[in-house]
């Protein structure tokens, strides 16, 4: 026939006779069209490929002496074509294989021909190449059709190709044939052709309109089909005790024609070639519905994924609302310190001031009083090593009374004289010869004054310091001294930090831009977080530092009993403690919140810890966050 392509061919692998007869039988059929090359195994035939070099089309495994699977493995092995590429034709004369599991998994096998008879491997070979030839896109070939047989397609395949208003049609061709004209029902819409559960007594041709399926489930109504429901409505019943499986209804008006179960058997009694159509009818019917059953699982499916990704997002922002609603209870037990602190600071502001102005001219009028007293200049003496005086350690107060006692005989000057202030025992012992009772009073006075002067100043600290927690946290002030931050915690605490030991290492530092009422809840978090890990005496060291020319560190180091490693990554979780080296469950905010408030202020919170030491390391821009974080 002349193609400008170079013809494929056709491998036929077995032992003679029969895959010599096969491969005759097959020659004759392909003429023109492929050629044929033959072997006793994959080997040889493998060979005689890769020495032609054309494309292969179709292998045939004569099963006789073979075992197919080996086969087909064999030739994968050998690459000599494209085993993918090929279609795969058994021809057996056995009665059972054993040897084709793999070949079917693969899909690899097209055909089986069982005990072939004349003229048949031909044909199915033919039916191959023509296959292979139109998936390669070279014109179809015209081979022989089966010998003995009618040419064209079967009637059963044509009418499985047909449309439903053919199919439709043939059958009503078929019915009125057989039982004469039929009537056709002119329905509305809403009306039910069948109910769930009641008995059926026939079945309806739809010939125009549509019909949807239900059925109830508990008291949910389910769409089951509905494009998929086909002209034949009822029929698919019949097999179950013609009992209605659905609910069918019209869903527009229609037209359809009943047919009673004894007309239905009378019209296949007497037109058999009606089940032909009725049959193709059924199948086009119940895979409609498994497809759209099918679609309808992965469209379920897909609800359930999405369902339980919303699932994650809701539980997700769930979550994000509790630490809110959190933090937001932090924030106003800090917002109500605020208000507390700013009360408390004014209130105690001008009695402490007043105060503070009565005790200062107390030391001048002591100083009036003593003027041309006999011993005035002693007693001026006493006056300013009370006023002078530091903080005196117990055991050095115990040692100078010891002394002052022993060198006057006085045990009631020596406790009177020293507790008033003066450690000095030399000026105690001269005081005692001279003027005993003068200078006790003396002295009694200038320390009274000096403990106000104390207690005050203490006060207008910690007014200060209370001071810091009231103002707004919207305000970003610029100036702020970090070391003056923490002093003025370290104030607040004091209540908590009898036991421990705190070692200030302050830095010179510039000052920053930042909030210091949230700064100053940052180090009380921390601060109190350490303690209570200490749980007892202990050591807190403070130290303050320039990191760069553009921020600061602050690292608060504790010598506690340390975070264990698998929970040091939480401790910035809303809900988790660490308090006293046990894991809680609790309001443990602190630890959160503060990273927030540093983020907020464009830094960062660390933590590292092992037994003996927990350090916390707060960094912080000089500039305050920028404007895009605020």
């Amino acid at each position: 026939m002349g193609y400008s392509y170079s013809l494929p061919l056709v491998l036929v692998i077995g032992q003679p006779p029969r895959a010599a007869m096969a491969a005759s039988e097959v020659s004759d059929v392909v003429a023109g069209h492929a050629d044929v090359i033959s072997g006793r195994g994959p080997a040889e035939v493998a060979a005689l490929v890769r020495e032609d070099g054309r494309d292969v089309a179709v292998v045939v495994i004569v099963a006789s002496d073979l075992d197919v699977d080996e086969t087909l493995e064999e030739l994968t092995r050998l690459h000599a074509f494209d085993i993918d590429d090929v279609r795969i034709v058994v021809v057996s004369w056995n009665a059972e294989h054993r040897d084709m599991s793999r070949a079917v998994d693969s899909g690899r096998l097209h055909a089986l021909v069982a005990n072939p008879t004349e003229g048949i491997v031909g044909f199915m070979v033919a039916s191959e190449v023509r296959g292979w030839l139109m998936d390669h896109a070279h014109e179809a070939l015209t081979l022989p059709a089966e010998p003995n047989a009618p040419g064209g397609q079967s009637a059963f395949l044509e009418t499985l190709n047909s449309s439903d208003e053919v199919l439709v049609s043939r059958l009503m061709a078929w019915i009125e044939r057989a039982l004469g004209p039929r009537a056709v029902l002119y329905l509305e819409e809403g009306t039910r052709l069948t109910r769930q559960g009641y008995p059926m007594e026939g079945v309806y041709v739809v010939l125009r309109g549509g019909v949807a399926l239900t059925r109830q489930a508990g008291s949910e109504k389910l769409l089951l089909h509905h494009a998929s429901t086909g002209p034949m409505v009822g029929l698919v019943s019949l097999t179950s005790g013609r009992e209605a499986h659905f609910t069918a209804t019209a869903t527009t008006d229609s037209e359809v024609v009943h047919l009673s179960i004894e007309q239905l058997d009378r019209a296949l009694r007497l037109a058999p070639q009606m089940g032909v159509v009725l049959a193709a009818l059924s199948m086009r019917s119940l895979t409609a519905r498994l497809m759209r059953s099918e679609e309808l699982q992965f469209e379920r499916n897909e609800l359930n994924r999405q369902l339980e990704a919303e699932r994650a997002r809701l539980t997700e922002t769930l979550r994000a609302l509790e630490e809110a609603r959190l933090e937001l209870v932090s924030q106003a037990r800090f917002a109500t310190l605020g208000e507390l602190s700013a009360g408390v600071a004014h209130e105690l502001n001008n009695p402490v001031a007043a105060i503070k102005g009565v005790a200062g001219h107390i030391p001048s009028d002591l100083s009036s009083l003593l003027t041309g007293h006999p011993q005035e200049g002693l007693l001026r003496e006493i006056l300013d090593a009370v006023a002078s005086r530091s903080s005196v350690p117990t055991s050095v107060q115990r040692a100078a009374r010891r002394e002052v006692e022993a060198a006057t005989g006085d045990p009631e000057f020596a406790w009177g004289i020293v507790g008033a202030g003066v450690a000095d025992p030399e000026l105690a012992i001269r005081a005692h010869g001279s003027i005993p009772k003068s200078a006790m009073g003396a002295a009694g006075l200038a320390g009274a004054a000096r403990n106000i002067e104390v207690a005050t100043t203490r006060i207008s600290e910690l007014v200060h310091s209370l001071r810091s927690y009231s103002r707004p946290e919207s305000e970003l002030e610029e100036h702020v001294d970090i070391n003056v931050t923490i002093d003025d915690t370290l104030h607040l605490l004091s209540h908590r930090l009898h036991e421990v030991e705190v070692v200030r290492e302050f830095g010179t530092l510039p000052e920053i831009t930042a909030r210091p009422s949230q700064l100053g809840q940052v180090w009380t978090n921390i601060v109190v977080n350490a303690v209570d890990a200490l749980d007892g005496p202990g050591r807190i060291e403070i130290t303050t530092s320039t990191l760069d020319s553009d921020s600061v560190r602050v690292v608060i180091r504790d010598n506690g009993p340390g975070i264990p490693p698998d929970v040091l990554p939480r401790i910035f979780e809303p809900r988790f403690s660490t308090k006293k080296g046990t894991v809680r469950y609790g309001l443990g905010l602190g630890m959160g919140i503060s990273r927030r408030i540093v983020e907020e202020h464009g830094g960062t919170l660390t933590a590292e810890s092992e037994p003996g030491c927990t350090e916390m390391t707060v960094t912080l821009p000089m500039a305050g966050p920028n404007k895009e974080e605020e």
